[in-house]
């Protein structure tokens, strides 16, 4: 599966244009067997600069077991629907590819197992559904052993004019 095999699907998705303002989102972990491992849920709040072709993507969790988590998303909108992406547990910079409705992010990300971080690498495709739904499947993979599968629906509770507004 690659991006461009989703050019035509609509509606057009521009991370820039659907993460802009305010957000919810939903979902869970599963282990390579199926079994839910965590679920959670999360406020979002992305600035869209023009100027600088950034989003700042700021994530809210609040896990089933009661922990919290917070991430920042530093996004470089490129040329031809690639972005460049960065947060401080990650392993490198993601990279981000967009075409239709489909967003593919391909990234390392140090996450926190038994007490450890543990870097995990995500093979994470979006969907834009509507012009306030997102729904986002990942597939975690260690060594390129599949893991686990982690779920997220996104929606958009307040947008900001067209993703046009630059940074407060």
């Amino acid at each position: 599966m690659k991006p461009e095999d989703f050019a035509s699907n609509e509606p057009a998705f521009a991370l820039e244009d659907f993460f802009a303002g305010k957000g919810k989102a939903w979902g869970l972990f599963q282990d390579r067997f199926g079994k839910v491992r965590k679920q959670f849920v999360a406020d979002t709040h992305g600035t869209w600069d023009p100027v600088e072709n950034k989003l700042a993507l700021t994530e809210s969790f609040v896990y089933d077991d009661g922990s919290q988590e917070a991430r920042t998303w530093h996004i470089r909108k490129l040329d031809n629907g690639y972005y460049q992406a960065d947060t401080d547990d990650l392993v490198g910079a993601a990279e981000i590819e967009a075409a239709g409705n489909a967003v593919n992010l391909r990234y390392r990300m140090k996450v926190p197992i038994n007490g450890k971080s543990v870097a995990l690498d995500f093979d994470d495709w979006m969907f834009r559904q509507s012009d306030d739904m997102v729904i986002d499947r990942a597939i975690v993979t260690k060594w390129g052993v599949q893991i686990g599968t982690l779920i997220i629906s996104f929606q958009r509770t307040a947008a900001q004019s067209g993703g046009q507004q630059a940074a407060e």
